[in-house]
């Protein structure tokens, strides 16, 4: 799809390479070997990872849905999904990082100045 990407065998392996690089969007699973893409929602809120996590599943349950969301989920698609749909996904997801990190930026500047 043209991004740059980097691929991780479990929850366990993502949430490493997350504390080792600074990436804009991270797509995860909720089902995956060694910590479930909740647990990395969760960490990733916790260690201040700002990367924008997209969450997919096979899953149809609305409670797992509602909780990615509350752990801070850009967008929570129901596999299996058209790859159209995850590209217009990302696409947003990566817009949205570049307006966090310019108020940030923004923040950072006026705290400077004051």
């Amino acid at each position: 799809m043209g991004f740059h990407c980097a691929t991780a065998a479990g929850g366990l392996d993502a949430m490493a390479q997350l504390r080792e690089t600074d990436f804009d969007v991270v797509l995860t699973d909720l089902n995956m070997p060694g910590m479930d893409g909740i647990e990395l929602l969760r960490q990733m809120q916790e260690t201040g990872i700002r990367a924008v996590p997209i969450m997919l599943s096979g899953s149809k349950q609305v409670s797992q849905a509602i909780e990615a969301s509350q752990r801070g989920a850009f967008d929570f698609m129901e596999k299996p999904t058209k790859m159209d749909k995850v590209r217009q996904v990302i696409a947003r997801a990566l817009k949205h990082r570049r307006v966090v990190r310019h108020a940030q930026a923004m923040s950072d500047l006026a705290g400077h100045w004051e």
